[in-house]
Parts: structure tokens; sequence; C-alpha cells
């Protein structure tokens, strides 16, 4: 997942099914320095289908849809 940051600060990044439970904590108020950053998503063993995964930073929140296949 790549997203860039505008300015320095904690960063949350969650993944979440269609039922609203989260399946993946990869970033918790982690210290992120401004510009562009990619974390790795593992998928190994999850179920093929749709996900949200949502980024908070800076008071802003994003959620972007994505589909699994295996």
């Amino acid at each position: 997942i790549r997203f860039t940051l505008p300015s320095e600060g904690p960063v949350t990044l969650a993944v979440h099914d269609l039922q609203g439970r989260r399946v993946a904590s990869l970033l918790d108020h982690e210290l992120r320095s401004a510009g562009p950053h990619e974390v790795q998503l593992r998928t190994e063993g999850w179920p093929a289908g749709c996900y949200f995964y949502r980024l908070e930073a800076g008071g802003a929140r994003l959620t972007r849809k994505m589909v699994v296949l295996q």
C-alpha cells in the first residue's frame, strides 16, 4: 500500500473485512516522515474477497477498497 504524507506525524493503517472486522493492523500510531511511503501487506491464508484499508494521518482519514485473489 503506497501513500504520501504532506508532513511528519503518527499514522494508523488497518485492513477490515466487509463486516467491519479488523483483520490486520499494519501501522498503529507510528511516526512517519513527510513524503512517499510503502507498506507491504501479506495476504497468504486470507479468503479471497473484498477488503477495505483505512489510513489515518494528520487528522485525515482515507478508506479504499481492495480485492484479494488467491
